[in-house]
């Protein structure tokens, strides 16, 4: 593992699945500094009315996304490790989009489980997500889907504590992460597959001079 390039933990899975509490233990637990890019945060800087009205969202998602790509890029050119959380479903623009412009770095590809009715409590106890938003997502978007990881947690067993403990053991003594790369494989050789039979050879984009599907 080269030493000199920043690391990125990527923790994946539906709201309420308990991502937020694991990077923050994470923080405490890890050797060296590690940003915390909240994606919730990230969002929450735009005003509340574009995320409540999809006409406007779908009109200036593109850009928010470019945007987060490019404030990863950021931390990341400086020199900083980082930890995501994310959801991400199977087959997603941005599932594909992180799998592009951060395979410089190394990425550990980090599964969060729980199960539904622990997700459900969890909900109405926090009484800061919209009720029934963890089901949805649990039910319909297959976050875990593609099977890609480097290590799977489920916080129905393991606390924050014990869940950070678990992942700094596989990033600081395990084998080099492997999921981001067979993701990026796959999604290469479906829009591969696409473009044989489209003939749209205009899908890349460019940020920070790395390509990045539009």
């Amino acid at each position: 593992m080269d030493a000199s390039r920043p690391r990125v933990i990527l923790l994946n899975g539906v709201s309420s699945a308990g991502k937020s509490s694991i990077a923050r233990a994470l923080q405490e637990t890890l050797d060296g500094l590690y940003f915390f890019v909240e994606f919730d945060g990230f969002l929450g800087m735009a005003p509340a009315r574009y995320k409540s009205d999809a006409v406007l969202w779908s009109a200036h998602q593109a850009r928010i996304m470019t945007a987060y790509g490019t404030a990863l890029l950021a931390y990341l050119d400086c020199g900083l490790n980082l930890i995501l959380d994310n959801v991400l479903p199977c087959g997603s623009h941005l599932l594909s989009r992180l799998t592009c412009i951060l395979s410089p770095y190394e990425v550990y590809f980090v599964a969060v489980h729980c199960p539904l009715v622990e997700l459900e409590s969890r909900e109405l106890r926090r009484g800061d997500r919209p009720v029934g938003q963890a089901r949805l997502q649990f039910m319909s978007y297959g976050v875990h889907e593609h099977g890609h990881y480097d290590l799977q947690l489920d916080t129905s067993r393991f606390g924050p504590v014990e869940a950070a403990a678990h992942i700094k053991q596989r990033v600081e003594s395990g084998p080099a992460p492997e999921a981001f790369a067979a993701l990026r494989a796959e999604d290469a050789w479906i829009e591969g597959r696409r473009m044989a039979a489209d003939g749209d050879d205009q899908r890349d984009s460019r940020i920070s001079g790395r390509s990045m599907r539009a």
